[in-house]
């Protein structure tokens, strides 16, 4: 595996609350995060962030979704437990892969919630896109999407951010902007109605990127990670004397 450029960002406090992997997107990179993660630090969290192989300052002059997967699953399963995930876009599937742990991925990744930000549903729709944008024709495109599936071990169709969901157990909480014109806002009403639990905040005017640098999408993800940590330190019963 490629080295993967790692950062970790103490909380003031002596000892954190938790552990936060904070996730990028598609050609993106760790630092295109941190005004999500300086908030999660602040509030008192252990917030690490990395930049996926081929991206930012990580080695590798290409990669695919299954060694994306595994660089996150071995950085989150490093610096675990983890309290959550916090994923833009493409990151989302990407560490929900992870999570899953299905082969050729070594071991399964635990998180037992995430927070997806503006993230696309379906891989192939992912793949219409990229064959869109490199003006394949349907040849080429079929050819793209077989070879994904030789790495992958399996169809293009099992990876939905649904089905990973569903597979994992994970909760999540979408975030999304309804003028995203990158990744349609259908993509979040897809993912919030076909996975339990799932929550969905709506936001209009940051678009895709944006987002990433907007305080009010930054409050809702430290209050939803505040909230469900919470009450997952709640015992299960309580003992009342008679």
């Amino acid at each position: 595996m490629a080295d993967i450029q790692t950062y970790v960002f103490e909380p003031d406090q002596r000892e954190a609350i938790g552990n936060v992997l904070v996730v990028h997107g598609w050609t993106g990179e760790a630092s295109f995060m941190t005004a999500i993660a300086e908030p999660i630090r602040r509030a008192g969290y252990r917030v690490i962030l990395f930049d996926l192989p081929a991206h930012g300052l990580s080695g590798a002059r290409s990669t695919n979704l299954i060694a994306c997967a595994r660089a996150t699953a071995m950085i989150g399963a490093h610096f675990g437990p983890l309290s959550a995930i916090v994923a833009h876009s493409f990151g989302g599937m990407i560490s929900l892969v992870g999570v899953e742990g299905h082969p050729p991925m070594p071991h399964a990744l635990e998180a037992p919630r995430i927070v997806l930000v503006a993230s696309p549903n379906s891989l192939t729709e992912v793949t219409g896109e990229f064959a869109e944008r490199w003006r394949l024709d349907g040849k080429g495109r079929r050819a793209f999407e077989a070879r994904l599936e030789r790495i992958a071990g399996r169809s293009l169709s099992c990876f939905t951010v649904v089905k990973l969901l569903r597979a994992t157990g994970c909760r999540a909480f979408v975030i999304h902007d309804r003028e995203d014109h990158e990744v349609a806002f259908r993509c979040a009403e897809e993912i919030a109605s076909g996975a339990e639990g799932a929550e969905l905040m709506a936001y209009s005017g940051f678009g895709h990127r944006n987002i990433l640098f907007a305080p009010p999408v930054a409050r809702t993800i430290v209050s939803y990670l505040s909230r469900t940590e919470a009450k997952a330190a709640q015992p299960a019963y309580s003992v009342s004397a008679a």
